[in-house]
């Protein structure tokens, strides 16, 4: 209820455009609809250019879907961008869904931790955003989770061949909802596969891993072949934003060996888990050194204790949710920085794109709760009322701060008036 409400509030307080890139996935839609093809990018001039100012370096699976729900409604522009983003938040709804019987999975069935999981998801204000607005985020969010589920939790005990194709399939159509979930969700599927049938032999569970990733490729091929027909790359970014810290021009042993390697590397580190929280701009200025601070222990000091009590009481804890969890953070991370230090800047704010990590990255600190398990009735509950209490306290601030200085500073109205 919480979410759907935030959601709504944001859908209608949000000005068009307030989301990142909402435009362009829009114009990516209306390219789909009313041409029946896919938009590209050409050079002019010396520069990139959009097809009609459609977001075209992304795969279409998001924007096919959205292309009913903008059939249905073009008569009006206000109506087509409130149902696409509508759409968008019953996405998210169901990754809330997803999330919590994730959870719940991970932690054997204890509810306060479940519950904690979900709360630090569903309300964390940059997921209500990406629910709230028109881009691919969350729909790819969803694909992974349901990659997640199926081979961590649904299909874990038995993968069967057609199920190993299966979970394939979906690795594939993740990768074709943005690029991100195809690093993350590549590896995890083929991981997930091979621990489910292992012990039916080493040989036979990875036959079916394999499978499971020539399924994957399979349907990816076609769309990186066309960026290597169209671009001359299998997956284009226009290098429109290097690091200017660094000598992007030389090899890349020489810019990890420069002076300016290590601080710059801090700096991408301790951002993109500064702009996990929300959009950098919705956070009041003056809070945002306390919403970052209360972040970083949470994450840093709660993941240490959940650290240990996951070694000390493994029983408690189902594994191969958590080596998912590790299968798919490590790829997606190193490929967010990577991409932030050497090939787009504007990645080092990135925390949009490792949203997909928020259940693991929230699930390692309440993994300490086993610490007062048993020794205090409620105090497992404690734990997911102070994150939800805390959450809804960042909502509406970054509500306020919108309604009250954003939108009025840049001369716009919300959507919705």
């Amino acid at each position: 209820m919480a979410y759907t409400g935030l959601g709504i509030a944001y859908i209608r307080a949000n000005p068009w455009g307030g989301g990142l890139d909402e435009p362009l996935h829009a114009n990516y839609v209306q390219v789909l609809a009313e041409e029946h093809r896919l938009p590209w990018i050409y050079q002019e001039d010396g520069r990139w250019v959009r097809y009609r100012d459609a977001h075209a370096m992304h795969p279409p699976v998001y924007h096919l879907l959205q292309v009913p729900v903008y059939l249905a409604t073009r008569s009006s522009e206000l109506a087509a961008r409130v149902s696409m983003r509508v759409f968008n938040l019953l996405l998210g709804g169901l990754s809330v869904v997803l999330v919590y019987v994730i959870a719940l999975a991970a932690f054997r069935g204890r509810l306060p931790e479940a519950a904690g999981v979900t709360a630090f998801y569903a309300l964390m204000p940059h997921v209500l955003l990406i629910s709230s607005v028109i881009n691919n985020d969350i729909a790819s969010i969803l694909v992974f989770l349901l990659l997640l589920y199926l081979g961590a939790v649904r299909w874990s005990e038995a993968m069967t061949w057609p199920r190993a194709a299966a979970l394939g399939l979906v690795a594939g159509i993740a990768g074709l909802t943005k690029g991100t979930c195809e690093v993350a969700g590549f590896p995890m599927a083929v991981l997930l596969t091979y621990l489910a049938d292992r012990h039916e032999g080493r040989f036979r569970a990875w036959c079916k891993a394999a499978l499971t990733g020539l399924v994957a490729l399979v349907l990816v091929a076609p769309w990186h072949l066309r960026n290597l027909r169209l671009y001359g790359s299998l997956s284009f970014m226009p290098d429109d934003g290097p690091n200017p810290l660094l000598p992007n021009q030389e090899p890349l042993i020489v810019q990890l060996m420069h002076d300016h390697f290590l601080p710059v590397l801090k700096h991408a580190l301790q951002w993109q888990v500064n702009t996990l929280w929300s959009q950098e701009d919705w956070v009041p200025p003056g809070l945002r050194p306390y919403v970052y601070g209360v972040g970083w222990v949470f994450l840093v000091g709660g993941g240490l204790l959940g650290a240990i009590a996951y070694r000390r009481h493994r029983e408690l804890f189902e594994p191969r949710v958590w080596v998912a969890y590790l299968a798919s953070a490590l790829p997606l991370w190193l490929m967010a920085l990577y991409i932030a230090l050497f090939a787009h800047f504007g990645w080092t704010r990135g925390g949009r794109y490792l949203l997909c990590l928020l259940p693991a990255l929230g699930s390692l600190p309440l993994a300490a709760l086993v610490w007062v398990r048993g020794r205090w009735r409620f105090g497992p509950w404690l734990a997911p009322a102070l994150i939800a209490a805390s959450l809804l306290a960042l909502n509406a601030l970054c509500m306020h701060h919108l309604v009250s200085e954003l939108i009025p500073a840049h001369g716009q109205t919300s959507l919705l008036g």
